[in-house]
């Protein structure tokens, strides 16, 4: 389980999105940049594809309720309290703040076995727009 300390500037779940139902007025949506979310999975077991956190322009403060296995990607975050582009342990009760995002728009952190939300047309993804 992970507490939200504090949610950041724009902080969503985000997977591969919704391709396919633009016809019925629902853009795709989905990760930002592929590379990095897909990397960040990559790093921990996930699936390329699995649902993850997207931050934008700034990061969240997310607190750990049991010991988990997580990695961050994407734009540089100079204030994390972990390394980012590797795969790290986060004791039970630790605390990650992400903080301002440098060189880029978007982070991801991505947690060994997914995040559990509703699946809703094929996908976890938030649609900000239908929100």
């Amino acid at each position: 389980m992970i507490d939200v300390v504090e949610a950041g500037r724009h902080s969503s779940i985000q997977d591969r999105g919704r391709p396919g139902f633009e016809r019925f007025g629902i853009p795709p949506g989905g990760v930002a940049d592929w590379f990095a979310a897909a990397v960040a999975n990559r790093l921990v077991g996930n699936a390329p594809d699995a649902a993850l956190i997207e931050a934008t322009v700034s990061g969240p403060t997310l607190r750990w309720e049991r010991e988990m296995t997580i990695a961050i990607t994407g734009a540089d975050c100079p204030d994390a309290s972990l390394p980012s582009w590797r795969a790290t342990q986060a004791d039970a009760g630790s605390v990650l703040r992400l903080g301002p995002l440098e060189a880029g728009l978007r982070s991801y952190v991505a947690i060994r076995g997914g995040i559990e939300v509703p699946v809703v047309l094929g996908s976890r993804s938030l649609c900000a727009s239908g929100a």
